[in-house]
């Protein structure tokens, strides 16, 4: 599961529903508009945030 959270007010986002293995690798771009994940059984994707 990748769940974002708004520190000023507590905000919450479910960015992935909770999957067979759990997720081992998280990077931002540069410009912090994509979240790229990695999970132990090898599923990988890219989260657009923009």
């Amino acid at each position: 599961m990748i769940m974002l959270a708004r520190i000023e007010d507590g905000a919450e986002i479910l960015a992935r529903k909770p999957g067979a293995a759990p997720v081992s690798a998280l990077a931002w771009s540069a410009d912090g508009g994509n979240l790229a994940f990695g999970t132990e059984d090898g599923v990988a994707g890219v989260i657009d945030l923009a």
